[in-house]
Order: structure tokens, then sequence, then C-alpha cells
């Protein structure tokens, strides 16, 4: 099932290169797993699902945090 959100997030994703599949529809599943509590909710994972990295604001130090959280996992 399509939301209303579908038109403007899957948009606002490709246009920016982002890579990464949003996860929906199974909010139980997300709030036992990762303690989701409200929407939305990001986070980084490593390549085995842990939480590396979860921002409560996101702002221009967020964004630079992330960008080094992303390259020490690739390393």
């Amino acid at each position: 099932m399509e939301t209303d959100e579908d038109s403007l997030v899957l948009p606002f994703l490709r246009s920016n290169k982002y890579g990464f599949i949003p996860l929906k529809g199974n909010r139980d599943w997300a709030e036992k797993v990762y303690k989701v509590v409200g929407t939305p909710t990001n986070f980084l994972l490593d390549g085995q699902g842990r939480v590396v990295f979860k921002p409560r604001v996101y702002d221009a130090d967020t964004e630079r945090t992330l960008e080094l959280e992303i390259e020490a996992l690739l390393k």
C-alpha cells in the first residue's frame, strides 16, 4: 500500500542520490528491534544490522558526523 508520503519521500531520496530504502509498514518490528518511538526516525546501521548512529536532530553538524561514521564503516 502506498502512503501519501511515498510521492514525496521516494523522489527526494532519488534526487539526493540516497541508496537506501526507507523502512515502513512494520512499525511493531521497528519498535522492538531498533527502539523506534516515532516517525520519522533515522539511524545508520553497520553491516551486521547494529545501530551505529542515531541522530535526534538533523543539521549541518549531524550531517558531518554521519559522513564520518559512513567513512569509518567503509574502511
